[in-house]
């Protein structure tokens, strides 16, 4: 206690143990301090001084007090550990010394060691107080336990202590193995007796680990004939392997091993094929399935191989369900049928041979007809098309016959191209009536493909025509005879016969029409009205029927006659040529339509060659037109007198003059 007219709170004391700092701490309120420190190996037993010293502060001065300390040795314990260990090999014996106030290890303590009384040495004890020793047991030592005896004789800091523990001597084994054999996946037993060396007897209860291969098979234990029997599930590999079999020995007994030999025998296979249908073109899975006979498990990773008809067609191997599917693509060649498809396993180590067979049924194949749409005229040669194609991938198919039918009746049949293209030329009459007409193909099926049809139109054009009416020239109060041409407006134009032209005149229909002849032409007699003094229009119409379209024309119905009058207008030479420009009147009461003028000459001495010039038409009046002749043939001298002869011809009739000309 630190006091001065009562305790000193907080004040550091020093303790020291025979002068030496052990330990130090602070003063509480009463001025009491208390202490503890651990006395170390190396403080030697007897009397001790401890002394308490605070060194004051800047109020108050140092003070210090010492007591007297009694140090006693320490008192241990040992614990011996039992062990076990084989005759005639190294063992070891073990013990732990302890102190008995905190059974902590003490270390670096001299243990010594007896066995059955025989002193076999010593061991310092390491840091957490065990002391071991390793030590070879005698050739003949008997198995058994052996008691082992450990002492510590004490020193300076800690009391003695001794203890006793169990060495057991284990008794040696052997171990036979039983050769064994069997197909792949079936469960065969593995066999192995444990024995005591010494007598023979059996070791009952201890687990024997097998192996087979170098691989885990798995262990068993023992039975009272010291037999452990291991059912193992045979596994595919190489025919012979190592079969081991060892007990790794206990407290008891001491292990062993032994090798023997694991025989692979081929188990016998089943193989089964499955039937199934496709088509020509389809893809056939053929099935095949791989089983063990024993058991029906099927077998993994095998090669089977498959035929059709004889023919191999492809190798597959079986997945882990014993199954081998082959996608097989049909050829279009093979026809509908049933044929057999045969799949083999050659065998290997493991497994027999086997071999299955099956069918592959193929039902024809579908096919679709398309007809193309036609059209056409009567009388022409029309190209009639269908397409044959197969149904799963739209390809044509080639060397097949499609028969057409047109309006319910056969018209022929084609055979179908690379493309499947069947293509007939067909000729329509040449009455038949303008519409729309059903055309039908068909194809009967074959080998390979079902039947098919298809349908589509043929549409039978109008015939285009077209309606000529000529203008006419006609005086009052007389009769006119009206015509039309109605013919065909391609090729060669060539006139429709039979078919009824109606006329009019002026808007005004002169009545039932009349019926066209073989060329095409139709006439009427018209009476001209004797008070009509101006052109008509003339109307004709066809209003066409089943096979020819309907058409109409026009023409100009004209009221009197043409007169024509001709002069000279010039006379000139031009190399060589006399050229007359003649100017053409029409005093008349009608144009002169579709003129042409000639020029001759009236010489006795020569004829020359009228070349012919198109006016075209020229109407009434006073003017007239002016037409360019030119005088090529022989050409007497200037000044020779001569007449020419000029003709006018038009669509109603022709006017002549001769003119007195001088040459030039």
């Amino acid at each position: 206690m630190l006091r001065c007219e009562g305790g000193l709170y907080q004040r550091l004391i020093n303790f020291l143990l025979n002068g030496t700092k052990v330990a130090e701490a602070r003063t509480d309120g009463q001025g009491v301090v208390r202490a503890s420190f651990h006395l170390g190996d190396s403080v030697a037993p007897g009397q001790a001084t401890v002394t308490a010293q605070y060194n004051g502060d800047d109020v108050r001065g140092p003070c210090s007090d010492a007591k007297p300390m009694t140090i006693v040795s320490a008192p241990t314990d040992l614990v011996v550990g039992d062990t076990f260990g084989d005759a005639g090999a190294m063992g070891v014996v073990m013990a732990r010394l302890r102190r008995t106030t905190d059974y902590e290890g003490v270390s670096g303590r001299r243990v010594d060691f007896r066995i059955d009384g025989t002193s076999v040495g010593h061991a310092s004890t390491d840091a957490r107080g065990w002391a071991s020793l390793e030590v070879s047991l005698p050739e003949g030592m008997a198995p058994g336990s052996h008691p082992v005896a450990a002492s510590f004789g004490g020193d300076v800091s800690y009391g003695g202590s001794s203890a006793t523990g169990t060495l057991t001597v284990r008794q040696a084994t052997v171990l036979a193995v039983e050769d064994s054999a069997g197909p792949p996946e079936t469960a065969v037993p593995l066999r192995a007796q444990v024995q005591r060396q010494s007598d023979g007897t059996p070791v009952e209860g201890v687990s024997v680990v097998f192996e087979v291969g170098g691989t885990y098979a798995g262990s068993a234990a023992t039975g009272a004939d010291g037999i452990a029997v291991l059912s193992w599930a045979v596994t595919d590999g190489p025919v012979t392997r190592t079969l081991a079999a060892a007990f790794d020995g206990n407290s008891t007994y001491q292990g062993s091993s032994a090798e023997g030999t694991f025989t692979l025998v081929a188990g016998d296979t089943t193989l089964s094929v499955a039937d199934i249908a496709s088509t020509p073109g389809g893809t056939a899975a053929l099935r095949a399935h791989l089983s063990r006979t024993h058991d029906g498990g099927g077998v993994a990773g095998k090669s089977v191989t498959f035929t059709l008809e004889g023919t191999g067609i492809g190798s597959v191997t079986t997945d882990d369900e014993g199954t081998a599917v082959h996608d097989y693509s049909v050829p279009w060649t093979m026809t509908a049928g049933t044929y057999t498809v045969v799949a083999q396993f050659s065998g290997d180590a493991g497994y027999n041979p086997s071999s299955g067979s099956g069918t592959l049924t193929l039902a024809h194949a579908g096919c679709v007809l398309t007809v193309t749409d036609a059209d056409g005229l009567p009388g022409d040669l029309v190209s009639l098309e269908a397409v044959l194609a197969r149904s799963t991938d739209a390809v044509g198919i080639a060397g097949r016959s499609v028969a057409f039918v047109l309006d319910g009746s056969p018209i022929g049949a084609a055979e179908t191209g690379s493309a499947g293209i069947a293509s007939l030329a067909h000729r329509l009459p040449s009455d038949m009536a303008a519409g729309t007409y059903a055309l039908e193909a068909t194809f009967a099926g074959d080998e390979t493909f079902l039947p098919s049809a298809g349908s589509g139109r043929l549409t039978v054009l109008p015939v285009s025509t077209e309606l000529l009416v000529n203008d006419v020239f006609a005086e009052p109060g007389t009769s006119a005879n009206l015509t039309a041409c109605l013919r065909q407006t391609a090729g060669s134009k060539p006139g429709i016969a039979g078919k009824t032209v109606e006329f009019a005149v002026a808007g005004t229909s002169l009545g039932p029409g009349s019926l066209t002849n073989s060329n095409g032409m139709s006439y009427m007699a018209y009476a001209v009205p004797s008070d009509l003094s101006s052109s008509q229009t003339i109307s004709a119409s066809f209003s066409g029927d089943a096979t020819y379209a309907a058409s109409s024309g026009s023409g100009t119905l004209y009221v009197g006659r043409p007169n024509l009058r001709m002069s000279l207008v010039s006379l000139t030479r031009q190399s060589g040529q006399v050229i007359a420009m003649i100017n053409i009147r029409n005093t008349g009461t009608a144009p002169a339509r579709a003129c042409r003028v000639t020029l001759a000459t009236l010489r006795s001495a020569a004829t020359v060659t009228p070349l012919p010039v198109t006016v075209g038409d020229i109407p009434q009046g006073p003017d007239g037109v002016n037409v360019q002749l030119v005088w090529n043939g022989t050409v007497g001298a200037p000044g020779v007198a001569t007449l020419l002869r000029v003709t006018a011809v038009h669509a109603t009739g022709s006017a002549s003059s001769s003119l007195r000309v001088t040459l030039p």
